[in-house]
């Protein structure tokens, strides 16, 4: 579980930061293009080039299909090898295994969802310009805000000990012995 929680807990905190910015709608675009970068920064090593959102399908836009690839090698690529080997494991381990299946599955639902939601719209950079959407600042405006409320609510879900900080943080005159919260 370390190693899902070293992977994540960064990325997703900085995307928790980012969502959370107050803009204007001359910089709305901009900024979502930004939150897309970062996402796809997390999503890449599961992403399949040759499966990309089709151009014709209004049925698989609207229902992601085409991102369940991605969503799928996110979700098993820190338990895939155990499964793979048949490993014998005792209860314990079972235990820990469905633990990291489980919250893998939630993380990379939530930011596989936010991505592929990002492409749709035509908000990644790498998107076709000649095929991207008008920009419009209220649909965007609208996008960062179910951005915002997933991320926001799979922090909590994830209820990592690293997250727990004195916010504002504490100088550097604040030793361990004394407490800030």
């Amino acid at each position: 579980l370390r190693v899902v929680v070293d992977l994540y807990v960064n990325r997703l905190e900085m995307m928790q930061h980012l969502l959370n910015v107050t803009l204007d709608d001359g910089s709305i675009f901009g900024h979502a293009q930004q939150v897309q970068r970062r996402l796809r920064t997390v999503v890449l090593p599961y992403t399949v080039f040759a499966a990309p959102p089709p151009n014709t399908s209004v049925t698989a836009n609207a229902t992601n299909s085409w991102a369940a690839q991605v969503f799928r090698e996110c979700a098993t690529s820190h338990t895939a090898s155990v499964a793979a080997h048949g490993t014998t494991l005792t209860s314990s381990e079972c235990l820990l295994v469905q633990a990291v299946q489980e919250t893998t599955r939630e993380i990379c639902r939530v930011v596989t969802k936010v991505w592929a939601s990002g492409m749709m719209t035509g908000i990644d950079p790498l998107y076709p310009p000649e095929q991207r959407p008008e920009a419009d600042s209220d649909h965007t405006r609208t996008l960062l805000g179910e951005w915002k409320e997933g991320v926001t609510q799979l922090i909590p879900w994830l209820d990592w000990s690293v997250w727990v900080k004195c916010r504002p943080a504490c100088g550097f005159e604040v030793t361990k012995s004394s407490s800030c919260l």
